[in-house]
């Protein structure tokens, strides 16, 4: 398939709602990582993951990168690196929760 890389947010695109919500975690990962982040955080529309389906929940799933990408396994060992991912995702959350 080619060399993966990269933050993701899946969602199930049959969710209403949810495209938006991705793109609000996303852009919120993105900004707070700012130039530390290789790559901007994705959306991908995929709804077969079990986990995104989950009945009466909304849902996201967050991919903080790839162990077999030799750039983002070195930031994924970093201490400080993951630090920032998580403060990142926290802002993540945060964007999602201050639309509702």
């Amino acid at each position: 398939e080619g060399r993966a890389y990269g933050a993701r947010v899946y969602y199930d695109p049959a969710e209403t709602g949810m495209e938006a919500a991705a793109a609000r975690f996303a852009d919120a990962v993105t900004r707070e990582l700012g130039s530390r982040a290789m790559r901007a955080c994705r959306t991908v529309a995929d709804g077969s993951y079990a986990i995104l389906r989950a009945q009466g929940a909304k849902c996201l799933l967050f991919e903080c990168g790839f162990l077999s990408d030799d750039a983002e396994r070195a930031l994924l060992a970093d201490t400080d690196y993951r630090e920032a991912l998580a403060r990142a995702i926290a802002a993540g959350v945060e964007a999602i929760v201050e639309e509702r």
